[in-house]
């Protein structure tokens, strides 16, 4: 069973493909029933209860594109984003009108699926947030033959475990884009793990577990252990129950079976990783956050003072959020110490998973330690700037991007072999890259205010899924095809003359002298009569009387811009205008750390009172 992409269209290849390979179709609990309304027409009415007929007419469309395939199906009703109903369709004021209406709207669809599909379809509902909270008020009612999904909080933990019902289901996230969860790097704990699914088996809970893996590759580990311990239990148990004899795995039988696998029994090897990974998982706040929290509130203490000029706001957020005891000098050695031990052990594995353990290993604590020591430090810098000392700020700011540096540094030393392409798709969501470039321009801020070009806001969750899964068309060709506005975005690139190369990667290069710009769309609609490419380099959104992209005579840059491009038709109106313009940020020098700071140390003391 797999859920293909986060706001897929239900005519997408990629979801054809892994119906021809075996695998059954799902939907997310925002995708119920397949429609995507993340993509919900401006204009048009989203209400059950005010517009039932354009609701019917939207699932029996997204239902007869799917019918063909083997589905379990996804029912409720929710919002025009990952949140309740009620925000987009006011009016319904409490619980009790709330939970009438989502049992009509789940009614009503679990019908069309008898209507449409047959009797005999899978059907089930995502205990995410309102749903769960309303069914037990007993305000939410569903259908025979639908199954309960429990979930857990996005963070491992299975949310009210206590009330489990026999029959149920799991949905589990081993990594999830949230503002503090873990989407790069391994963080939920394999003991976590096989305590959760254990509960669920005890309470004979097991007729789906759901996993969420979002971008898979960072989170091997952890869900090759939630297969094997599926695997097993379903092995076992007898009649669904599990045998008395029965014992709860625990993180070392992971650490140790993972690491043999992966790296073999020579020169006891397999035995050091494994030690390296239970160490891993020692790091005290990652029984709490994941690596998004690190730009979440580096961003939020940068922009409060370099975007809203309110140093008391970022200095509040530093003593009561970012910089707290969870962050004690304990984790900051242990974290360091793995930092090293991961670069020896790089030269112990075997040559042919050298790249596999910088991978899933170095650049995974070294993700852990540019966010930590880089947070640590912007909240020293914060605070410096509170104190009007702006020298100290300037050498706080500057170890926290010499952190980021070391960071993009280990991700260039994998990129070299063509096996991991596209494997930092996933910073589109956490934001490491775009916090580096947020740290740039607060360096910027501390030479002179009035340089600093504010960044945009990445509030709007849909096309910041929307924009991240673009990207994927152009790296998985063969998954995604050229149905939607996805290929109606400019992708800007950029190449060099002999005088050196050039990066578009927001910090971690630059070009010398000169660099050359490219622009072009996924679905080649570039190439078309009538239909041009405007730009512009000073960051703002270009319009139809910007400077238009002739490949012929490419634009050339010499000095540090931010390139904004977007496609126009021959009327001068631009695609998809509601799809942000495509951005490339170059610089054209490095910043340079101060010396003595390169190597992951933290420039400063924890706030008093929060070690």
């Amino acid at each position: 069973h797999m859920l293909v992409g986060t706001v897929p269209l239900p005519d997408e290849r990629s979801l054809d493909l892994a119906a021809k390979r075996g695998v059954i179709v799902g939907d997310h609990h925002f995708n119920l029933l397949g429609l995507d309304t993340f993509r919900w027409p401006t204009g048009v009415p989203y209400s059950f209860g005010r517009s039932k007929e354009v609701l019917d007419w939207m699932w029996k469309a997204n239902i007869n594109a799917q019918k063909k395939r083997e589905m379990i199906w996804s029912v409720g009703y929710r919002g025009l984003n990952d949140h309740p109903f009620w925000y987009d369709d006011p009016g319904y004021n409490t619980d009790k009108e709330r939970g009438a209406l989502m049992t009509m709207a789940i009614g009503n669809q679990s019908a069309l699926l008898d209507k449409m599909v047959g009797g005999n379809t899978k059907q089930i509902t995502f205990f995410w947030d309102e749903a769960s909270s309303l069914y037990y008020k007993g305000d939410l009612k569903f259908p025979k033959g639908v199954t309960l999904i429990w979930t857990d909080d996005g963070s491992g933990h299975v949310v009210a475990p206590d009330k489990v019902i026999p029959g149920a289901g799991l949905y589990y996230h081993v990594a999830m884009y949230s503002s503090e969860a873990n989407q790069l790097t391994e963080g939920i704990h394999p003991t976590l793990i096989s305590g959760s699914i254990s509960h669920m088996a005890k309470k004979k809970a097991t007729s789906y577990i759901i996993l969420n893996i979002s971008d898979l590759r960072p989170v091997l580990m952890t869900t090759w252990w939630v297969a094997k311990l599926v695997w097993d239990m379903a092995g076992r148990a007898v009649n669904g129950v599990l045998p008395p004899t029965w014992e709860q795995p625990e993180a070392t039988q992971c650490f140790q079976e993972w690491s043999l696998l992966q790296y073999g029994k020579s020169g006891n090897i397999g035995s050091l990783v494994a030690e390296w990974w239970a160490n891993y998982f020692k790091i005290g706040y990652l029984r709490k956050i994941g690596e998004n929290f690190f730009p979440t509130w580096i961003n939020n203490m940068v922009n409060d003072v370099v975007i809203f000029d309110n140093v008391d706001a970022a200095v509040e957020t530093a003593d009561k959020r970012a910089c707290t005891k969870l962050f004690d000098a304990a984790a900051q050695a242990l974290v360091s110490e793995l930092m090293l031990n991961a670069t020896k052990l790089e030269n112990q594995v075997p040559l042919d998973r050298k790249s596999f353990f910088q991978f899933h290993s170095t650049v995974q604590i070294a993700t852990q330690k540019a966010g930590l020591f880089g947070m640590l430090n912007v909240c020293s810098a914060v605070k410096a700037v509170q104190k009007k000392n702006m020298t100290a700020a300037k050498h706080y700011v500057s170890v926290a991007m010499a952190e980021f540096e070391a960071l993009f540094v280990e991700r260039r030393k994998v990129e070299q072999n063509p096996r991991w392409n596209a494997l930092w798709i996933g910073d589109h969501l956490a934001g490491f890259q775009r916090t580096a470039q947020n740290l740039f321009r607060f360096s910027q801020y501390l030479e002179n205010k009035q340089e600093v070009t504010p960044m945009g806001s990445l509030e709007n969750w849909y096309y910041h899924f929307y924009d991240y899964q673009c990207d994927r068309t152009k790296q998985f060709p063969l998954f995604y095809d050229s149905k939607s506005s996805a290929d109606f975005i400019v992708k800007v690139t950029c190449s060099s003359h002999s005088s050196g190369p050039c990066y578009d990667k927001p910090y971690g290069g630059s070009f010398i002298k000169e660099a050359v710009l490219n622009m072009t769309t996924a679905g080649g609609y570039s190439s078309l009569p009538g239909v041009t490419i405007h730009y512009t380099i000073n960051g703002t959104n270009p319009t139809s009387s910007s400077p238009e992209f002739d490949p012929s005579k490419p634009p050339v840059l010499t000095k540090e811009a931010t390139v904004k491009a977007a496609l126009f038709d021959k009327t001068g109106t631009m695609k998809f205008p509601n799809v942000p313009a495509a951005t490339l940020w170059l610089v054209t020098k490095k910043p340079e750390p101060p010396p003595n700071h390169l190597g992951g140390q933290y420039g400063g003391k924890c706030p008093q009172g929060n070690h």
